[in-house]
């Protein structure tokens, strides 16, 4: 999928308002193809007005604000950037997808039943923005399957395709993408976890959040239903609904979830509309590999039922392909049990990601981080999102908690006393901070009295938090 157009105009803007603080964007977007390869152009689309006895011809629109055009261009980069680095880039087939709409609760199926219920497989390489946008799904759609199936990349192929819209038509609502792993508080309502999500990600004030979901100006992708714990699932589907019955409530939504853990729950999401992501056919496996001349990697699979079914997943897929290279033929052979096989797989995909050179201005030439130290930061990173029970990393969340050892904490301690006291630490990736010119005088006025005081009570403060 290939992006026609981006919203370049909003990266020339200089500091932009983004609810109660001056933010300026930190990173442009560049001008280069967004995903490529499934033979599908994303175009800009503007909405239609159904509503009877208006104008066919509808006033200029109006243009979004500065806040909106800096949540536009913050989206567009995060969604850029997941879908380059996304695995599935490496496969070029576009998956099947059958509608299941007994998943859902539609509001009128209560008054009117539906003789068939049974899923429907739609026609191959239909995009998912056409269901999302079908006249009986109004824009709530469920998004299923198995585990590497492909749910988080449709989610990301919709996001572009609607931050598009929302750059060109200031009617449209504004796409934002949040997991769902982080409601863990059972006694949060959804609407106060996702401005707290809107704040932490994108930098959005919760007054700034609270007027724009009032508003209907966003749109809410929402990934990991799944990734909750068990006991906190079908509660939160619960929340889900509730929120939509308010007056806050998105009037279009998505929801991305496993298949398997999201049949267990005896409530049902009020949307319109579900899809469920096809595993792989044969024929399009054997098509694909034939392809790609790895016909020796089609033969080992049908020879493995077992790991046959893991490789019809477009992650174990792609996996599969970029470690092909790596893999000791006659080591393979001697393998007996489909875990031992998945087990070097991974291994032989692990290992050759490691020692990819590292292309990063952050590194200077002969420094960069060996594979053995890269694997030991990312353990170590695993770790602490599994136990936050979390599966996004936002440098935001960098807490001295996290730190090992009392001397890093003595010292990361000192170093928050001095910049005042031990409110936790906020950084920011995405925006750097923009001064008018008399902020700026006051704030340099301000700072040598502060470096004082912060030396003595930093130490005090810093010595507790560290200790």
């Amino acid at each position: 999928m290939a992006a026609q157009a981006q919203p370049g105009s909003l990266a020339a803007d200089g500091a932009a308002a983004l609810g109660e603080r001056n933010v300026g964007v930190g990173q442009s977007v560049d001008g280069s193809a967004l995903v490529s390869g499934d033979g599908n152009q994303i175009n800009q689309t503007h909405t239609v007005n159904h509503y009877y006895g208006l104008p066919e011809t509808q006033p200029a629109p109006t243009r979004k604000d500065r806040n909106e055009k800096t949540l536009i261009n913050a989206v567009w980069t995060e969604v850029d950037d997941r879908l380059r680095q996304s695995l599935h880039n490496a496969i070029l087939i576009r998956l099947d997808m059958a509608e299941q709409r007994s998943q859902v609760n539609r509001p009128w199926d209560s008054e009117l039943r539906t003789a068939d219920q049974k899923a429907k497989t739609l026609a191959p390489g239909t995009p998912v923005a056409e269901v999302f946008d079908r006249r009986d799904v109004g824009g709530k759609l469920l998004v299923l399957g198995n585990p590497g199936a492909g749910k988080t990349t449709t989610m990301l192929d919709l996001a572009a395709t609607l931050v598009q819209r929302a750059n060109g038509d200031p009617e449209e609502p504004i796409p934002v993408m949040v997991n769902l792993s982080s409601w863990q508080n059972a006694n949060q309502p959804f609407a106060d976890w996702l401005l707290k999500e809107l704040k932490l990600k994108y930098g959005v004030s919760q007054k700034l959040g609270q007027t724009w979901l009032s508003e209907k100006k966003l749109l809410p992708l929402l990934d990991g239903l799944n990734e909750l714990p068990p006991a906190r699932q079908e509660p939160a589907v619960q929340g889900i609904n509730t929120w939509l019955q308010s007056d806050t409530g998105a009037p279009r939504l998505l929801v991305c979830s496993r298949l398997e853990e999201y049949e267990l729950y005896a409530s049902k999401l009020d949307l319109n509309g579900a899809i469920c992501l096809s595993p792989l056919t044969d024929e399009q496996l054997n098509g694909y590999l034939v392809s790609l001349k790895m016909t020796h990697l089609w033969e080992t699979l049908q020879h493995d039922d077992d790991l046959l079914a893991l490789v019809r997943t477009p992650l174990l897929l792609s996996v599969s392909i970029l470690a092909n290279d790596d893999l000791d033929r006659a080591q393979w052979s001697r393998l007996q049990t489909t875990q031992e096989r998945l087990d070097y797989l991974l291994d032989a995909y692990i290992g050759r990601r490691l020692h990819e050179p590292v292309k990063s201005k952050a590194y200077p030439p002969g420094k960069q981080p060996t594979a053995r130290q890269t694997r030991h930061w990312l353990v170590w990173l695993a770790k602490q999102l599994q136990a936050q029970s979390e599966d996004e990393f936002l440098i935001e969340k960098m807490q001295p908690t996290m730190l090992a050892s009392r001397k890093q904490k003595i010292i990361v301690g000192l170093i928050v006393g001095l910049i005042g006291g031990d409110e936790p630490i906020t950084l920011v990736e995405n925006f750097d901070l923009s001064f008018s010119r008399f902020a700026r005088k006051s704030f340099f006025r301000e700072l040598g009295q502060w470096l004082i005081v912060g030396l003595i009570v930093g130490l005090i403060v810093g010595l507790i938090v560290g200790l």
